[in-house]
């Protein structure tokens, strides 16, 4: 008796702590359903930014690109295919001497390492479009500088914008 009454209590105790671990189990899993929500949410809402971001850049009549410190370029509109015949899809981790040409780029290789020190730089340069033409053409590269947890700058890469200035000159 006395063996089956200290395996009924314990069975007992068995039963309590199934209850309080499946309780807090139940818990847990709710509480990870309503973070998983939360991180498809944000991703959906990211998405949708950068859909309207890539709307925009691609009906705007310029070239913009944002280029990294190895200058490889990490994202172009789709002007890039209708000015020079480069897809976004083309030109990405592509060097700007493969996507430019290589005489455009020995020509404004200063203008990209002053913006790669940091500066911001603007000159007008000849761009031949993929229809053979020379265009005049207005550049602007804007460093992007992130501080890292030391508190040093660090240059992570540039944003540029070239605008057809032909019909100006």
């Amino acid at each position: 008796i006395s063996l089956a009454f200290s395996q009924g209590q314990l069975l007992e105790y068995l039963e309590d702590r199934v209850r309080l671990r499946t309780a807090e189990l139940t818990a847990t899993n709710r509480s990870l359903q309503t973070e998983i929500q939360d991180r498809q949410l944000a991703e959906a809402a990211l998405r949708n930014s950068e859909a309207q971001l890539r709307l925009i850049t691609n009906h705007l009549p310029v070239l913009i690109a944002y280029v990294d410190s190895q200058q490889r370029y990490q994202f172009t509109n789709e002007v890039y295919q209708h000015w020079l015949g480069q897809s976004p899809a083309d030109s990405y981790g592509a060097s700007i001497e493969q996507v430019m040409g290589e005489a455009y780029y020995k020509k404004n290789r200063p203008y990209i390492e002053a913006v790669l020190a940091g500066k911001q730089v603007s000159y007008e340069s000849e761009l031949t479009f993929q229809d053979g033409r020379s265009h005049s053409v207005s550049v602007a590269y804007v460093p992007h500088i992130e501080t890292n947890q030391a508190g040093k700058r660090q240059v992570k890469g540039f944003f540029a914008l070239t605008t057809d200035i032909s019909d100006r000159k």
